[in-house]
Formats: C-alpha cells, structure tokens, sequence
C-alpha cells in the first residue's frame, strides 16, 4: 500500500519531526528515491551524515521556503521531473 501511494505521488515533503535531530535520514527516503519519487527536504541542520554529497543529487530546501517553492516542482515538464528523479535516483543506486 505504501509503494502505491508513493507512485501515485508526484512530490513529497519530507519534514522534520524533532527540531533537536536534523540529519538526511538515508534509510527512510531510500524507498522513495528508488522508485523515482520527487523528494523536498527540509534542509538538515546538520552535515554530519553517512551519506557524503547527497546536497548535489536531493532538493533540500530551508523549511522557511518550503511551501512558496512547491508550485516550482509541481509545474515542472515532464522532461525536467525526469532529470530531477533520475538524478536521486542514479546517486542512490551507486551507493
């Protein structure tokens, strides 16, 4: 049920829980990244994480600017979501 809903989703927001513990939580958006799901992070306070350069390849964005940004992503042609997904998805398949 879980993979039906993020196929069906054309972006999702990832926001953090705890404001004490920011960090890129690799192993709960893995499932998502592998199956090309359009990710917007809240930005992780924190730098310190297994996974190195993933700023290079995920939209993390300040939660401050999270909601003006979402029409951006939401009215991307098909071309630019595809870049966009493939290249999250190319990143964290090579990992």
């Amino acid at each position: 049920e879980l993979i039906n809903h993020i196929e069906k989703s054309k972006i999702v927001i990832n926001i953090y829980n705890y404001e004490d513990n920011k960090v890129f939580d690799y192993y709960r958006l893995s499932l998502m990244y592998s199956n090309k799901t359009l990710i917007l992070n809240e930005k992780p306070d924190n730098d310190d994480t297994i996974v190195a350069n993933y700023e290079n390849y995920t939209i993390n964005l300040p939660y401050n600017s999270i909601i003006e940004n979402i029409p951006k992503y939401l009215n991307l042609n098909q071309t630019e979501y595809e870049e966009l997904t493939n290249k999250s998805y190319n990143f964290f398949i090579s990992l």
